[in-house]
């Protein structure tokens, strides 16, 4: 059996060959609009720590399809909106297997919504809020590396940004994240998370 995780993978080979295919479009001089297309193939071998020596995993494949639609909108010189809808598939394959499962065949969907805004308050102060939405469900083999997971996650975030001076700036941001795990019957692994985040940036 392997030591675990992630110790027990001493060495991994393979080469990842991508193709992406984007088209932009602008609809007027404050619109403007993407459509990206990302093809990703991996394949290679991986050599695990086990007891008694090493063991090697032949022929991983891996290959994933993604989606991203964003848009831009710009409705005055003072106000900027951003939004991206990506979806992404991934499949894993193991055609050969030695004794060591660390890498298990998996299959996996995801949805993320982003949507931002910024506000130009004074020629000093920004304000900008953002928000995300990811929802996926991943599905994997009961043996190896532990993937499973189907969970919805919400995050906000409101930011400030201040300029001090020409060299000197500052930040203050909130953000609160709430996450929820289906694969946990009495809720272990949901949470909700607040923060509070403060930065000062000097420019010599």
């Amino acid at each position: 059996e392997a030591i675990g995780y992630s110790g027990n993978i001493k060495a991994l080979e393979g080469d990842t060959h991508e193709v992406v295919a984007k088209l932009d479009y602008r609809i007027s001089g404050g619109i403007r609009t993407g459509l990206k297309y990302q093809y990703i193939t991996t394949e290679g071998d991986q050599t695990s720590v086990v007891e008694g020596g090493t063991a090697k995993q032949k022929n991983y494949e891996y290959e994933a399809n993604i989606v991203t639609l964003s848009a831009t909108i710009v409705p005055s010189a003072k106000t900027y909106c951003t939004a991206v809808v990506q979806y992404r598939e991934t499949e894993s394959k193991i055609p050969e297997l030695s004794d060591v499962d660390t890498i298990s065949p998996h299959t996996a969907d995801s949805l993320s919504v982003i949507g931002s805004l910024t506000r130009m308050v004074s020629d000093e102060t920004d304000l900008s809020l953002s928000y995300l939405l990811t929802v996926a469900d991943n599905e994997q083999n009961p043996d190896g590396l532990p993937v499973v997971a189907k969970f919805a996650r919400h995050s906000l975030t409101a930011t400030v940004d201040h300029e001090l001076s020409d060299t000197l700036s500052c930040k203050l941001a909130y953000a609160a994240d709430v996450y929820n795990d289906d694969n946990y019957s009495q809720n272990e692994a949901d949470y909700t998370a607040h923060g509070l985040y403060a930065s000062v940036k000097k420019v010599f």
